[in-house]
């Protein structure tokens, strides 16, 4: 699955230079050129990692990356003309998991990249009061008993656990699981298969806990 990128720079040269390039790179990505976009397209979008701009015209790029680190969890690399070592403290307080000062090398920017989403994929195993998951392994446990999912149940599964801070659209997990161009945008296939799920892992599948439905949106796991 394709990482999608989104920068948030005010400077338009940059914002396509940066864009262009880490499309060759292999990535996808999504642009913004303030603090207020930048939310919006985290509500909206799939987000694996965030490239963000000390400098925007709307909002301090710090106090922006305490916004999106209170309510997000994947990596955020700060982008700064200010090279000082106490400029960069400052943004890896913010919230910040790496911080790149300009001018800088592309090269550079998409080894960091790299480097982040390794750490975030090193974060495999997921806990909660009776389930234990190893997207790895591929395996779930409820009270150390395995339980068995078909592939469609797994991806599905596997893809709200993963961005378990974020409520996870209908289109989105079907674009994921059956791909863009599937026959099933418009039919229940997706509320079976949560079903289906909810049987194997609820205590209670009318009343479920780990997998919330979120009415005319989509749905949240909670573990």
């Amino acid at each position: 699955m394709k990482k999608t990128v989104l920068i948030v720079d005010d400077n338009e040269d940059m914002l396509m230079m940066i864009r262009e390039s880490l499309n060759l790179e292999g990535y996808l990505t999504i642009t913004a050129e303030n603090g207020e976009t930048a939310l919006a397209s985290l509500n909206q979008n799939r987000v694996d990692i965030v490239l963000l701009d000390v400098m925007l015209p709307d909002v301090d790029g710090r106090q922006l990356c305490k916004k999106i680190r209170a309510e997000y969890t994947m990596p955020i690399i700060m982008i700064s003309a200010k090279d000082k070592v106490e400029d960069k403290i400052t943004g890896l307080d913010s919230g910040a998991d790496d911080y790149i000062v300009k001018p800088f090398s592309i090269i550079e920017l998409a080894s960091r990249i790299r480097a982040n989403l390794r750490r975030l994929k090193q974060q495999t195993t997921y806990f909660g009061k009776s389930i234990f998951i190893d997207l790895d392994e591929r395996s779930i446990k409820k009270n150390n008993k395995d339980i068995h999912l078909t592939p469609k149940e797994w991806e599905i599964l596997s893809y709200l656990v993963q961005y378990k801070e974020k409520v996870c659209r209908r289109e989105e997990i079907i674009s994921e699981v059956w791909g863009k161009d599937t026959l099933y945008n418009w039919s229940r296939v997706l509320d079976v298969h949560i079903q289906h799920i909810r049987r194997k892992i609820e205590d209670n599948a009318g009343k479920p806990l780990c997998i919330k439905t979120v009415p005319g949106v989509g749905y949240k796991i909670v573990i």
